[in-house]
C-alpha cells in the first residue's frame, strides 16, 4: 500500500461530518432551542478530532518517524537480497566445489609438463656456444651470436640473442630445423636472408635474426578481490509506529541468521574462487608454451614451404620477417614466372594475403628481368 496522508483541514471537514451523522442520535438533538442542537453537532466533531489527534495522524513529526523507519525497512531488505545472492552463490559453488578440485589437479600436472619443456634458467654464453656449434655443423659461417638483456614475461622468462650467420638457403633451413627439435623452446623472429651478388664468395647469402630461448619461472598465483553486484528492492508499506518497529526486529533476526549462513559458506566461496583464479592463470600459462613450442618451427616450415613453391625461372634476393608479416624479394625471367609463384604461395596453407607491391623491368648482366616484392601473412 502507499503511504497515506490526509491534510489537516481534510480531517477537520471529516470531523463535521462526524459531527452532523452523531447529531440525531445525541440526546440533546431533541432539544427545542436551535443552539442546544448547534452545539451538540460542534461537541461531536470535536471528539472525532480529538480522537484523530491522539492517533497522530495529522502530526508531522510522526510522520517523519514512521516514514524514517520504513527506509530503515527497505535498508535492510536490499541487505537481506544481498546476503541470499551470497548464500545461493554458496551453495553452488558447495556443489561444484569436487569437479573442481579435480580440474584444477589436472591442470597442475599438466602444467607441470610444460614448466618441464620451458626448463630451468640457461647460462647465456653456454647457450650461444651450443648455437655456434649447431651453425658449424650446418656448414654456415658464424658472424655473431650474442646475448642480449633478458627479459621477465611473468612465469617465463626469455634470453634473446642477436644471430647473424652466412650460408646458403637449404643450409639456414637445416640450422632452423635444429633448433625446431630442440627440447628447450627456441623461438626465431626478425628474420633478414640477404642474397650476395659477389659468385666469387663461397657464401651465397647472409642471415640475421633474434633468436629467444625460453625458461620457467615458479611463481604463485594469488586470488584477486571479487565484488557481486548487489539487487535493488524498494517497496512502501503503511503501519503503526510500533507495527514498523516490530517489522524491523523482525528483519534483524533474519539478517543475523543469514549472515551465520554467510560466514558458515565463506571458507567453501573463498575456496571456490582460489580454484577459479588458479584454473584461469593456469590455463593461460598453458596455452602460452603450447604457442612458443609451436612457434619454434616457424623458420623451418616457412623456408620449406616457400622452397616447395618458388618456380624455376624465379630466385630470392632477401626474405625479411616482422611478426607474422613477411616480405620477400627477388627476380623472375618474365611476368608469368611472378604470377605463377604469387599463386602457389596464396595456395599454401600456412600463408594468406600475398600481395604483390613492386614489379619492375631492369637489365641483369644484359639480361632483362623483372624484380619484384611481395610480402604475405605467415601462420604456422
Amino acid at each position: 500500500m502507499k503511504n497515506i496522508k490526509l491534510h489537516k483541514y481534510n480531517w477537520q471537514i471529516l470531523s463535521m461530518l462526524f459531527g452532523l451523522a452523531l447529531t440525531p442520535f445525541s440526546p440533546c438533538c431533541q432539544a427545542k432551542p436551535p443552539a442546544l442542537s448547534t452545539t451538540c453537532f460542534l461537541i461531536s466533531g470535536g471528539i472525532f478530532d480529538g480522537i484523530s489527534e491522539a492517533l497522530g495522524l495529522s502530526n508531522p513529526e510522526k510522520e517523519k518517524r514512521m516514514n524514517e523507519k520504513m527506509e530503515i525497512i527497505n535498508q535492510k531488505d536490499k541487505q537481506i537480497a544481498e546476503l541470499d545472492q551470497k548464500i545461493n552463490k554458496g551453495l553452488e559453488m558447495k556443489d561444484d566445489l569436487e569437479s573442481m578440485r579435480k580440474e584444477l589437479f589436472q591442470l597442475k600436472e599438466r602444467m607441470h609438463l610444460a614448466a618441464e619443456v620451458l626448463g630451468n634458467r640457461p647460462n647465456a654464453d653456454l647457450l650461444a656456444k651450443n648455437l655456434e656449434n649447431m651453425a658449424s655443423q650446418c656448414g654456415l659461417r658464424v658472424e655473431k651470436i650474442q646475448p642480449l638483456p633478458e627479459r621477465s614475461q611473468g612465469f617465463y622468462g626469455e634470453i634473446p640473442l642477436s644471430i647473424k650467420v652466412y650460408g646458403n638457403y637449404h643450409e639456414f633451413g637445416y640450422y632452423f630445423d635444429k633448433i625446431a627439435n630442440e627440447a628447450r623452446i627456441m623461438n626465431i623472429s626478425d628474420l633478414n636472408i640477404i642474397g650476395r651478388s659477389n659468385e666469387k664468395q663461397k657464401y651465397s647469402s647472409s642471415m640475421d635474426c633474434i633468436l629467444t630461448a625460453c625458461y620457467h619461472i615458479e611463481q604463485d598465483a594469488r586470488i584477486s578481490p571479487r565484488m557481486p553486484l548487489p539487487p535493488f528492492l524498494y517497496y512502501w508499506v503503511y503501519m503503526s509506529e510500533s507495527e514498523l518497529d516490530e517489522t524491523i526486529k523482525e528483519k534483524d533476526e533474519v539478517i543475523r541468521r543469514k549472515e551465520k549462513a554467510v560466514q558458515e559458506l565463506q571458507i567453501i566461496i573463498d575456496q571456490v574462487l582460489k580454484y577459479e583464479h588458479d584454473r584461469d592463470i593456469l590455463q593461460n600459462r598453458l596455452n602460452t608454451i603450447e604457442t612458443l613450442k609451436k612457434n619454434q618451427s616457424g623458420p623451418v616450415r616457412l623456408l620449406d614451404e616457400i622452397n616447395r613453391r618458388i618456380p624455376e625461372n624465379v630466385w630470392l634476393s632477401q626474405l625479411q620477417t616482422a611478426g607474422n608479416l613477411v616480405t620477400i624479394r627477388g627476380f623472375s625471367l618474365t611476368q608469368v614466372g611472378i604470377g605463377d609463384f604469387m599463386g602457389a604461395m596464396d595456395a599454401s596453407p600456412y600463408f594468406s594475403n600475398v600481395r604483390l607491391k613492386i614489379s619492375t623491368l631492369r637489365q641483369n648482366k644484359g639480361r632483362a628481368t623483372y624484380e619484384f616484392e611481395l610480402d604475405f601473412q605467415f601462420t604456422v
